[in-house]
């Protein structure tokens, strides 16, 4: 099983689940292959999301090959499946503690959510901000600018309630920037901020870059 069910267009965008047909079932289903939204621009994590949509999408097909005269499924209810499979991982995404990043002592571990806490999440605030700012007809270049800020930021700290950001968090996350090479897109398009820190000898990310970030 490789990555190829994984798919990323464009910096910026999320990371896209495909599933390829099996032949036997492309009569029945009418397409060869289909793509869906991991609503995710980090890598490690939508690797991991569409690992687990592979393995249940493979199940789905067993259950159509072995039951093809009861079971009548189209491809939007496959679909539907699938959506609903990854709502129930990114939500437990969500409640997952973000990793620590090395040689970064200052970083410190989230605070912990009171049972009766209701907040927003910084993913919900990043899909809602990008959301105002596409209907605000911003070109694509901005938006997958502020794409790729955001998804630098829910690395560093985790999917956390905004409540919870302070102050030395908004101060390491600059430190991690002050470390991060140039051009790590096109350099190293699947590369993790954890690795990226570990790259030593590489030209840095310039004072405006970072000051962009951080706006």
């Amino acid at each position: 099983m490789s990555t190829t069910y994984l798919v990323h267009r464009q910096l910026g965008q999320f990371f896209l689940y495909r599933s390829i047909i099996p032949r036997a079932l492309r009569p029945i289903l009418g397409q060869n292959q289909f793509q869906l939204s991991l609503r995710c621009g980090i890598f490690s994590q939508a690797k991991y999301l569409s690992q687990q949509l592979y393995h249940h999408t493979q199940k789905i097909y067993a259950q159509i090959r072995h039951n093809s005269d009861q079971l009548e499924l189209t491809l939007q209810q496959i679909k539907h499946q699938l959506r609903v499979e990854l709502d129930k991982l990114n939500q437990s995404f969500s409640k997952s503690v973000p990793f620590q990043l090395p040689q970064l002592p200052s970083l410190r571990p989230s605070k912990s959510k009171t049972a009766t806490t209701k907040t927003i999440s910084v993913y919900e605030l990043s899909n809602r901000f990008l959301k105002t700012k596409t209907e605000a007809g911003y070109p694509n270049k901005t938006l997958s600018g502020y794409q790729d800020t955001h998804n630098l930021l829910l690395e560093v700290v985790g999917d956390r309630s905004i409540d919870s950001i302070s102050h030395q968090d908004a101060r390491d996350f600059i430190q991690v920037l002050k470390r991060l090479p140039v051009n790590r897109a096109k350099s190293y398009p699947q590369w993790s901020v954890k690795r990226l820190l570990q790259l030593e000898h590489q030209q840095l990310l310039s004072h405006q870059t970072i000051l962009k970030h951080t706006e």
